[in-house]
């Protein structure tokens, strides 16, 4: 997730832990954020299908060229309504205090 503070042309981004909970880093890591209103992107990446596959270097089969023709598999598949992904079209915002550089923020995320 990334945060944008458009009147301080700053942004802050976290990864969510299993529970959905995220510090902030501008800076350094889990600085927070910088006090202002925000707006909020969400995107979520799932690999696609066949994307990894497990090779034995040590079958006569090997063939290291044919793994880089093998490599080229689909992008991944946002997994998060697309318009949370975009500055533009999300709808969703916070704001960040002096006091709380990392707020409560319930994400509700829906088409």
């Amino acid at each position: 997730m990334t945060f944008l503070c458009k009147e301080k042309n700053m942004s802050s981004f976290a990864r969510t832990d299993d529970q959905g909970k995220f510090r902030l880093t501008s800076f350094v890591s889990f600085d927070g954020a910088p006090a202002g209103k925000h707006s909020i992107t969400v995107s979520k990446a799932e690999a696609a299908k066949g994307a990894t596959k497990e090779v034995d270097i040590n079958d006569p089969t090997y063939d290291p060229l044919r793994l880089v023709e093998d490599a080229k598999v689909p992008a991944p598949k946002n997994v998060i309504p697309a318009k949370y992904a975009d500055a533009k079209t999300t709808d969703l915002f916070a704001t960040v205090t002096a006091d709380t550089q990392t707020p409560d923020v319930n994400l509700d995320l829906k088409d």
